[in-house]
């Protein structure tokens, strides 16, 4: 697990960001105002919203493998992330 709040890892990595109009969506915004209607007040975010995540697997500072999102939405699943892992140690 890494955290990198400076993103230079994502740039290395060709992590990009998504659009506005993806992150943004009408059912996203729909989500939002449902909530104020209800009373809940928003906060103002603290981090780059639109900063796509990814997963890697790096072996001795090598980077094996990059699974890249297309959406906000789109991860890896775990299993094959594990699975991958498996195989490099394998090999």
């Amino acid at each position: 697990m890494l955290s990198d709040p400076d993103r230079d890892l994502y740039r290395l990595l060709g992590l990009g960001r998504a659009p506005v109009w993806q992150v943004y969506s009408p059912g996203t915004l729909l989500h939002y105002t449902r909530a104020v209607a209800r009373g809940r007040r928003l906060q103002k975010p603290v981090e780059d919203t639109r900063q796509l995540g990814g997963d890697a697997l790096v072996v001795d500072g090598v980077v094996r493998r990059i699974w890249r999102p297309r959406t906000p939405d789109d991860r890896a699943d775990p299993r094959v992330i594990a699975a991958a892992a498996r195989s490099l140690r394998a090999t």
